[in-house]
């Protein structure tokens, strides 16, 4: 997904930004540490997917189109319809705030 991918590069420049903040002392930064803060990005993209699965279950519903009957996606479980739009949402709202991060860490670092 592209919250991986932004999630990715934003370890990648806060890899970059430790290195140049401490201009006198040698950093290493290991790639399990990378591993571990772009673990710790993905694990509210993984919640919100996990809840948004039991929450808002998608489910086939059978619709009259054009006068033939096809099966058509709907959200079902607890939220019914409005659930689907809540959820994507909030998961479009935390990959904006990834986004930010990044922007922050890439201006902090150009510096």
């Amino acid at each position: 997904s592209s919250i991986s991918m932004i999630s990715a590069l934003c370890a990648k420049t806060f890899r970059i930004w430790r290195i140049f903040r401490a201009e006198l002392r040698k950093q290493k930064i290991s790639d399990y540490e990378l591993l571990v803060l772009w673990i710790v990005l993905m694990i509210p993209v993984l919640l919100i997917l996990t809840i948004w699965t039991i929450v808002s279950t998608p489910t086939a519903a059978m619709e009259e189109r054009d006068g033939e009957e096809h099966y058509v996606c709907t959200t079902g479980g607890f939220t019914g319809s409005p659930g689907g739009y809540v959820f994507f949402g909030i998961l479009v709202a935390y990959g904006a705030i990834i986004l930010l991060f990044g922007v922050f860490l890439s201006i902090v670092t150009r510096k």
